[in-house]
């Protein structure tokens, strides 16, 4: 399945994600299926590796917020990606939870739209 098909399959997942605060995050996390936590992987990784862009002002949000080091750290390299995506739940939540604060800039490229 393609990257495209799986964020048609987990939209309202990543629609949600993008409109939460960070508490409200993790709790849409905990109740997500694995393949939707899977598809996030996927689209945190093509973000970090620029196949999905970011606006400068989105980028420099997540800088302020303290989060890019660990994003090209974890979601970068597609070796760390695809053991991210090869091990337990209990992992991929946990990297997962650390970004809690910064999806909505993650997934602005998704869900904006020019007005």
């Amino acid at each position: 399945m393609s990257l495209r098909e799986c964020m048609l399959a987990d939209k309202d997942f990543l629609k949600q994600l993008y409109s939460s605060d960070s508490i409200k995050a993790k709790t849409i996390l905990n109740f997500a299926k694995d393949s939707s936590l899977k598809t996030l992987v996927k689209v945190i990784h093509n973000v970090t590796t620029g196949k999905i862009e970011l606006r400068s002002d989105i980028f420099d949000e997540i800088v302020k917020r303290k989060k890019l080091n660990y994003l090209i750290s974890t979601f970068e390299a597609k070796g760390k990606v695809k053991s991210l995506l090869q091990g337990s739940r209990q992992e991929l939540l946990l990297a997962l939870y650390k970004l809690s604060t910064v999806y909505k800039y993650i997934l602005h490229p998704l869900f904006w739209r020019k007005s």
